[in-house]
């Protein structure tokens, strides 16, 4: 027989710690009084949603991953710790704003030594308060774009044409040299 991943551990709570930390709402003695694949468990399915995999990626059978998803999400510490979990994330998600962001670049702009690094910073902050603004121009068929490309389409062709009439006339002369 196998071991276990996550062996029993003796010290952990008994259940009644987890209707104890529930009632007190306090989240760092659920995180002790669930098992370490309850925790696992809980961490790898706030990555996906996907509870066989979660169960899987925490350390259960994959021939019955997604029947022991399924009772996992039926126990209230288990689904507590999930919703914190899922809160959590969401704050951390939240706390990137704006104001952050720019200060994030400025540090970078300070902290950097390379003139690329320094470069793109300060085309970020530029961004940022709204001193570049990238304009994308669309215009229909009759539109001063469209003629204006047009017309760069019509030199490029004809200096290409007149380069290869060039090399013919160089071919066509090499050609006729006499050797000797």
């Amino acid at each position: 027989m196998g071991s276990a991943k996550y062996p029993h551990n003796t010290k952990r709570p008994s259940p009644k710690a987890v209707q104890k930390a529930l009632a007190r709402g306090d989240m760092d003695a659920l995180r002790l009084a669930l098992t370490p694949r309850q925790v696992a468990f809980c961490k790898e399915y706030v990555v996906d949603f996907n509870g066989a995999a979660a169960a899987v990626r925490a350390g259960y059978a994959p021939k019955n991953a997604d029947r022991q998803a399924y009772l996992l999400q039926m126990n209230v510490g288990v689904r507590a710790y999930i919703e914190h979990l899922q809160l959590s994330h969401k704050a951390k998600a939240v706390d990137i704003n704006p104001d952050w962001v720019t200060s994030e670049t400025v540090k970078t702009y300070q902290e950097t030594d390379k003139a690329s690094d320094k470069l793109r910073a300060l085309e970020l902050l530029s961004k940022i308060l709204g001193m570049l603004k990238e304009r994308t121009e669309i215009s229909g068929p009759d539109g001063e774009a469209i003629r204006i490309q047009n017309e760069e389409i019509e030199r490029e062709t004809r200096a290409l044409e007149n380069l290869f009439e060039t090399l013919a006339k160089k071919k066509t002369v090499f050609l006729e040299k006499p050797n000797g």
